[in-house]
């Protein structure tokens, strides 16, 4: 009897390799977002140290000009990177739907597969089981019918 052959092994192959690109994909955006987070975190402690230090006990009215245009600098940079970061996390949701698309179509392929492996080792089994008993009525034959 001929080996197992699933016919669809090639879709199957390029469903795991478009897998692995979408899963490369989401570690991408899972680092994008790792970082924007860095940055917005870096500059609120910033942002943090320049408040605190407008509230020192004395200080030069040019310095207090600066020290509040670095803050509204800074909060600026911040809004725009709290946008980065929430643009990072739609980025990560659609990469994490693309990757359960993915992996829910490549599953499809693997439980046909599955199921036809089962098939055939059943019919393998029976094959099997046939030849045995043909074997064993020859055997019996030959025994008691010698002519």
């Amino acid at each position: 009897m001929k080996r197992f052959d699933f016919r669809l092994e090639p879709l199957l192959q390029y469903r795991t390799g478009l897998e692995k690109g979408a899963l490369l994909e989401k570690v991408r955006a899972q680092e994008e977002l790792s970082q924007c987070r860095e940055v917005l975190e870096q500059t609120c402690n910033l942002l943090d140290r320049a408040l605190d230090s407008a509230r020192g006990e004395k200080f030069d009215p040019l310095d207090g000009l600066n020290n509040v245009l670095y803050c509204e600098f800074l909060a600026g940079c911040k809004h725009r990177q709290e946008l980065q970061v929430a643009g990072a996390e739609t980025e990560l949701e659609r990469r994490r739907q693309m990757l359960v698309e993915v992996r829910r179509d490549k599953l499809v392929l693997e439980k046909l597969k599955e199921k036809q492996f089962c098939s055939y080792r059943k019919e393998l089994h029976n094959f099997e089981q046939k030849s045995n008993d043909e074997l064993a009525m020859v055997t019996y034959a030959n025994k008691f019918y010698r002519f």
